[in-house]
């Protein structure tokens, strides 16, 4: 099984009205995180980053739409995602990710400096994939090149309309 680290976008999608309004995503983004995606769950382990719980923490506590939910809907949350962070493997930040990105930079300075954290991160622990939701990173043929010279594949959390979510072929592209 392939070690794969999962963006932000699909760890918060279920929880935020103000995100796509594509109608799979948050169904497809739950059952990734609650570990129900049968396909997902027999090619990939999935990963975490200091990064990405930093970023998570400061979407949780700027978004009033977090920020404002009753306490019901919170403890669901919160619950949902300690269960899925105990279940992945989890790793901090080395020089070496920082190097990695100052080469993503240099690639292209339009990538949002986050994204280009959450890859170099990916390449620095040998993770196999980086799986995401960002449209702008799905069309960056720049850094997919350098991500793919690096072994590390950019997986595009592509949710077809209408799409059983739990089908084993679910993830074609997988």
């Amino acid at each position: 099984m392939e070690i794969s680290l999962i963006d932000l976008s699909i760890l918060i999608e279920p929880f935020v009205p103000w995100k796509n309004n594509e109608p799979n995503y948050k169904g497809a983004s739950l059952a990734l995180i609650k570990g129900e995606l049968n396909s997902f769950n027999q090619k990939y382990i999935p990963a975490t980053s200091i990064s990405i719980l930093g970023e998570m923490n400061l979407i949780i506590n700027q978004k009033s739409s977090l920020v404002n939910i009753d306490d019901e809907r919170r403890n669901l949350m919160e619950n949902i995602l300690k269960d899925f962070f105990k279940r992945s493997v989890k790793v901090g930040l080395k020089k070496e990710a920082i190097e990695i990105c100052n080469e993503i930079f240099s690639i292209d300075s339009r990538i949002k400096p986050l994204d280009a954290l959450h890859i170099a991160t990916a390449i620095s622990e040998n993770f196999k994939n980086f799986i995401f939701i960002d449209y702008d990173l799905k069309d960056n043929d720049k850094i997919k090149r350098f991500t793919k010279e690096k072994s590390l594949n950019l997986i595009n959390f592509g949710i077809k309309e209408n799409m059983d979510i739990k089908r084993t072929n679910y993830f074609p592209s997988l």
